[in-house]
């Protein structure tokens, strides 16, 4: 056996030993991507536009189950709890989402909280979820199909003179 023969048989197994990692990486991230610090910054990624913080107590990512996230807290820049959803689950399995993200599904949103506290300067809703300056022409809202189910709500409204 010659030294190009040995050079490509070891070729041959560092590219099938890359592609059986990668493979494994990718059947595992759903898995990782549940936990912190990846799942905090995976939301600081998809969410930049929030003034203020988000958080997840917990959540559960499988390629073959449906989504589900648990203790989410969207606070203002105060610290204030703006919004609180105890659970957010989906009826999709994860890769219908990833393939179809034009289809999410149904949601239930499982007692989701809304503190609003508003005052001369607008609201703490405003503030936290406000994306910069309005669009000068009305864009098409995009092609999205999701149902919502909101179990046990809860509303709170608060006026302040300086908000």
């Amino acid at each position: 056996m010659t030294s190009l023969d040995v050079l490509k048989k070891c070729r041959r197994k560092l590219v099938l030993g890359l592609l059986l990692l990668l493979a494994a990486m990718v059947a595992v991230f759903p898995y990782l991507a549940a936990y912190e610090p990846l799942r905090g910054w995976m939301l600081r990624a998809v969410l930049p536009k929030i003034n203020g913080t988000v958080s997840v107590g917990g959540a559960s990512l499988g390629w073959l189950s449906p989504v589900r996230f648990e203790n989410i807290e969207v606070r203002s820049p105060a610290g204030e709890p703006t919004l609180v959803i105890a659970a957010l689950e989906g009826d999709r399995p994860l890769w219908r989402c990833l393939f179809n993200p034009r289809e999410l599904g149904n949601v239930r949103l499982q007692r989701p909280q809304v503190n609003l506290i508003a005052g001369r300067q607008g609201s703490n809703l405003t503030q936290v979820f406000s994306i910069g300056e309005p669009p000068t022409s009305a864009a098409a809202p995009p092609d999205l199909s999701m149902g919502l189910e909101i179990v046990d709500a809860r509303f709170s409204f608060r006026g302040s003179p300086d908000a």
